[in-house]
């Protein structure tokens, strides 16, 4: 009887123990206030921290104004990225960069395109640039210095999505890119996220 009783103390403490670390990871992936989470290496890459702009971490870049909109892909806000000027090519930029080692990562945003009404933007995507000891490889770009994600067209929102390898330490910028801007283009982008996998 007494062994019973000893399984049963350790079987609730091990629930308690199971039930703390569940709401451990619950309060990490809200610390992010509706970033993509899940062990995302992009600060507010869901856009709903901050104020001004798009919010924490994001307004580097050219071409372009940005502001807050919603609903988002996921959460209240996502960001609204819009062409300045005449027809190019416009990017909007994560400020942060992020610190990596070697090894494969997963890079990921959602893209809508056009954007409450205005023209559609027909090559957008995101962007992964790598500066430091090494290069970065396995994916569409240049073969040393950046990765370019799927593109995005018109038709809602889509994943732009690229995996790649860095082969030492540096760090990675993420930036989100339009090729065929034209007066009045917008799109929105949300739930951004880098992953090492």
């Amino acid at each position: 009887m007494r062994v019973v009783s000893i399984l049963a103390a350790l079987a609730v403490a091990g629930c308690s123990a199971l039930t703390s670390l569940d709401d451990l990871s619950s309060a990490q992936s809200d610390a992010g206030g509706g970033d993509a989470g899940g062990g995302s290496l992009v600060t507010n890459g869901g856009f709903e921290n901050g104020q001004g702009g798009c919010g924490t971490n994001w307004g580097n870049g050219y071409g372009m104004t940005f502001s807050r909109t919603s609903p988002g892909h996921t959460g209240s806000s996502a960001c609204l990225v819009c062409i300045q000027g005449s027809n190019q090519s416009y990017q909007i930029d994560a400020i942060a960069t992020i610190p990596v080692q070697a090894g494969n990562y997963y890079a990921e945003a959602w893209l809508d395109t056009p954007w409450d009404g205005g023209t559609a933007t027909q090559g957008v995507g995101i962007q992964v640039h790598f500066t430091g000891n090494g290069s970065m490889s396995g994916c569409d770009g240049d073969g040393t210095s950046y990765c370019q994600g799927s593109f995005v067209g018109p038709g809602g929102w889509a994943s732009s999505s690229t995996t790649f390898v860095v082969t030492g330490s540096g760090t990675l910028q993420v930036a989100i890119h339009s090729y065929d801007g034209t007066p009045s283009s917008c799109f929105a982008l949300d739930d951004v996220a880098v992953y090492a996998q």
